[in-house]
């Protein structure tokens, strides 16, 4: 992916997901050839996104995330 905006904030580069400049797409190239030439490091690449979206985007960790901002932000106006 292209490493502009939120994407690297929010992933690990080379843990569950490659990124590289925004326009580079030799780059881009470059790095799923790597990885379709490294299946070991393709599989663990996507188990690791796999365990990664199941617990940071899950459905309760993120009911959570939200109420305990607007609990800090309801402490914070008092």
């Amino acid at each position: 992916s292209y490493r502009t905006g939120g994407i690297p904030d929010i992933n690990k580069d080379n843990e569950h997901i490659i990124l590289v400049d925004q326009g580079n797409i030799d780059g881009l190239s470059e790095e799923i050839i790597k990885l379709l030439n490294n299946p070991e490091k393709l599989l663990a690449m996507a188990k690791n996104a796999i365990i990664y979206a199941s617990t940071e985007f899950d459905n309760t960790n993120s009911a959570n995330l939200m109420v305990n901002a607007y609990r800090e932000i309801i402490r914070d106006h008092k």
